[in-house]
């Protein structure tokens, strides 16, 4: 999925039956990217935050700043290039950030974007895995 431009709330949602995510990790792939040739903007401006949503309604949202950071794009002789890279989420992460979210009852998985970047973002392999 290329997140295109537009506003800096959109909130793309994936439901999820009750899923039980203690001990597990959120892991999704994501890049900047940027169309067509040219430099290579200022870092910092891209973002989104990844959140999860529990049976009693309960959303907590974690920045992707928190794991590492948005992967950047880089010069490349025909054009600037985006790579994707696996950007892996404790759900631990989500539990500190509000104790009332429950890990074992998680019905939806968030992508917000929340910055006022006009730069899109890339975003594929959305997974739960057990580390």
């Amino acid at each position: 999925m290329v997140a295109r431009p537009g506003l800096p709330t959109a909130v793309f949602r994936s439901d999820v039956k009750s899923m039980n995510l203690t001990n597990r990790e959120i892991w999704i792939r994501a890049a900047e990217v940027i169309g067509g040739p040219g430099a290579v903007p200022p870092p910092g401006a891209a973002g989104f935050k990844l959140g999860v949503t529990d049976a009693n309604g309960v959303t907590v949202f974690v920045d992707v700043d928190m794991v590492g950071g948005l992967p950047r794009p880089y010069p490349h002789p025909i054009s600037t290039k985006s790579m994707l890279n696996t950007l892996r989420f404790k759900a631990d992460c989500f539990k500190v950030a509000n104790r009332k979210l429950s890990l074992g009852k998680v019905t939806a998985i968030l992508i917000a974007r929340d910055r006022r970047d006009e730069r899109a973002l890339a975003f594929d392999d959305l997974q739960i895995v057990t580390p």
